[in-house]
């Protein structure tokens, strides 16, 4: 490609990226002016959410259907402000509501990336660019909420681990030396949290369970391919991606 043609691409990206937060603030508008009747927002989310939102929503719906006959928790390594962690949760209530070992466990430090690793994660000033989370209290009440209302209320659908995943990982496994893992969703984009992921959590992932990554392939955030190809390898898995989303790819383990 020459400079030109680069030049060209860039302004293309820039002027998408400026179209995609104009529509991002009149969505903030629509829901800013419906806040005083939030039942409005609640009963009616897809009126309020992007195209974008609903595409995440449905990735994360054909990932379960894959793991629906497969016995496990779900775990996410890198849950942010929620949005996998609760639409999962959703429908293990929709699809199984009986199964309560289906437990959606989320692993983040809730306070903004850790454990970079300047070698591996080689453009480390994308994470420095990036907001620090305080979600945590926030999401304790939204989980709380959820737990309450779910069919068996003896079970926790949800369960959140909060701190490093690289010292929070181990003491998790030793004292739930029972946990299966249906579907692995690693989403920190970071190498270490990665790949101590695959390495502890591979061997309990059965035959058909699923692995997802949501940056492989991608430029500014190397962490989580380099990850892959130490520790399970790209040549020994059938990575795939769903045509309509962005970002994601899975494999299934065989």
């Amino acid at each position: 490609m020459n400079s030109k043609e680069e030049n060209k691409s860039a302004d293309i990206y820039k002027s998408f990226e400026l179209e995609a937060a104009d529509t991002f603030d009149d969505y903030i508008s629509l829901v800013t002016h419906s806040c005083k009747r939030p039942e409005i927002i609640l009963k009616n989310f897809p009126r309020f959410a992007r195209t974008s939102e609903i595409n995440k929503f449905i990735v994360d719906l054909e990932l379960y259907r894959k793991i629906i006959e497969i016995h496990g928790s779900i775990i996410e390594i890198g849950v942010l402000e929620g949005f996998n962690l609760f639409t999962l949760a959703h429908f293990a209530e929709i699809f199984e509501h009986r199964n309560y070992t289906r437990t959606i466990y989320g692993f983040d430090t809730f306070e903004g990336y850790r454990s970079i690793d300047p070698s591996k994660d080689s453009k480390c000033d994308y994470f420095k660019g990036l907001p620090a989370t305080d979600s945590y209290n926030s999401l304790v009440e939204a989980v709380q909420a959820f737990n309450r209302s779910v069919t068996v209320p003896q079970s926790e659908r949800i369960n959140l681990v909060k701190g490093n995943v690289l010292e929070t990982l181990p003491e998790f496994l030793d004292k739930h030396p029972e946990l299966t893992v249906s579907l692995l969703l690693l989403q920190c984009g970071l190498y270490k949290p990665t790949a101590t992921s695959l390495e502890l959590l591979y061997s309990r992932i059965p035959k058909g369970g699923v692995v997802a990554f949501g940056t492989l392939n991608f430029p500014d955030i190397p962490g989580e391919t380099v990850a892959l190809l130490e520790k399970i390898g790209i040549g020994g898995v059938s990575l795939k991606r769903f045509p309509f989303a962005r970002k994601m790819a899975y494999f299934i383990k065989e």
